[in-house]
């Protein structure tokens, strides 16, 4: 929900992963960014294009708990999803920023 209701979309409101899975971005109330990937979470990385060169502080991915270990490559975001990643349709990762 939080990716959801309330949002607005972000500066550009679609994507791609590495693999070709299409992403779509929202800003939450809070300022935090969010990637709704629209394919079912899969454990190990996710490649998110275009992302690695934002001034990220933090990720996580909704649903689960604690944070996602997540590194840059060139200009992409790198994420570690874990193995109790929730199964469904679409799932979403909060990247919080600097302001």
């Amino acid at each position: 929900g939080d990716a959801i209701y309330g949002s607005r979309p972000w500066k550009r409101a679609e994507g791609t992963t590495s693999d070709g899975r299409d992403v779509r971005f929202t800003r939450g109330h809070d300022w935090a960014l969010y990637a709704i990937v629209l394919s079912a979470a899969e454990p190990g990385e996710l490649v998110l294009n275009g992302l690695g060169t934002l001034p990220i502080t933090r990720t996580s991915l909704l649903g689960a708990n604690g944070d996602v270990p997540w590194r840059t490559s060139a200009d992409d975001l790198v994420l570690t999803l874990p193995e109790t990643a929730s199964v469904g349709p679409a799932h979403a990762i909060r990247i919080e920023t600097t302001p």
